[in-house]
């Protein structure tokens, strides 16, 4: 077997993991049906579904209706999550959590950060700590860009900020299964329409999701990354660092995959050149993400996100179009 039957191999092997795990039941699950049970005991209940009622009147109070009360059931069964923060906030009041119950339920339960920022908190001292470390961290992808990679991205060597969205859109296209196939244009319009939630979270600003910030942290880590560092740096922003068992609220196991996936790494590629190591690492992740996508399992690329398909999928198309007109 050659080396590179061996990274994908890798690769393959990671996904398929990852998909058999991402369809078991989450384990935040039971710890909030824990919760849920000790609360409900407390008030001397017998059925759950007079429980929920009971949590549905001390989060809505006079607004109780059927659909509130079906929201508890759901959420307590593991069938949906609040995707209001507020919502996840009153469900653990009315749980009675104590202070690292809640946490527990926003940063494990819920996958949120522990805070989110508005336009108004510029001056709050914890946000510009956190902007200040993000920052940090990509100006040390900047750092690492390589010559050619700029003179291909139309960016100059001297002033690659301004375009940091840019060479991040293409860096994150090479790990993609679609790497492989598509070669976008180096115009900067290619990027554009990502533009908007990229400079969002750029500046920590309204709920970012975490999947989004691993993400983020893994791109501009590379080559120098580890579980560490990855997982010191999330919990600087305020997430739940890297947990083995955790799970995405779906289900998916990414934390899992993430932490395989460089441990691998490390032992492939210790003491070697960066240049190498970088390769290795885009193979894997192609190799993953074409176990994914064959599986109908997409969802779990996590290094994809919603703008690079738009983009790769329209250039694709374009160039069809060529095609059959020539």
């Amino acid at each position: 077997m050659n080396k590179m039957d061996t990274e994908i191999l890798t690769g393959q092997e990671l996904a398929e993991e990852c998909i058999r795990r991402s369809r078991e039941a989450r384990p935040e699950r039971d710890l909030l049906i824990q919760l849920y049970e000790r609360q409900k005991n407390r008030y001397g209940v017998f059925r759950k579904t007079d429980f929920d009622r009971i949590l549905a009147e001390k989060m809505y109070q006079n607004a109780v209706s059927g659909s509130a009360i079906l929201k508890i059931r759901y959420w307590r069964t593991g069938r949906h999550i609040p995707a209001d923060r507020e919502q996840v906030l009153r469900f653990g009041q009315a749980l009675g959590l104590e202070a690292e119950e809640q946490n527990w339920l926003m940063q494990s339960w819920a996958d949120k950060s522990d805070r989110v920022f508005m336009k108004s908190d510029t001056e709050v001292s914890l946000y510009r700590c956190r902007k200040k470390a993000l920052d940090g961290y990509a100006r040390e992808f900047l750092d690492k860009v390589a010559p050619e990679r700029m003179l291909l991205a139309n960016v100059p060597a001297g002033n690659p900020l301004p375009y940091l969205r840019h060479l991040y859109f293409l860096e994150a296209l090479d790990y993609t299964a679609a790497g492989e196939r598509t070669v976008l244009p180096g115009s900067h319009s290619i990027s554009v329409n990502y533009d908007a939630e990229f400079r969002r979270h750029m500046n920590l600003s309204g709920e970012i999701p975490r999947s989004a910030v691993i993400r983020h942290l893994f791109l501009f880590g590379m080559p120098f990354l580890t579980v560490d560092l990855l997982s010191e740096r999330l919990e600087q922003l305020g997430y739940l660092p890297l947990q083995e068992n955790h799970t995405g609220t779906r289900g998916e196991r990414t934390d899992y995959l993430v932490i395989r996936l460089l441990e691998r790494y490390r032992e492939a590629c210790e003491e070697k050149d960066p240049g190498v190591c970088i390769r290795w690492m885009k193979q894997v992740c192609r190799a993953m993400d074409h176990t994914f996508e064959s599986r109908g399992m997409g969802a779990l690329c996590f290094l994809q996100f919603k703008a690079l398909k738009n983009a790769v999928e329209h250039h694709s198309e374009g160039n069809s179009s060529g095609d059959s007109k020539r």
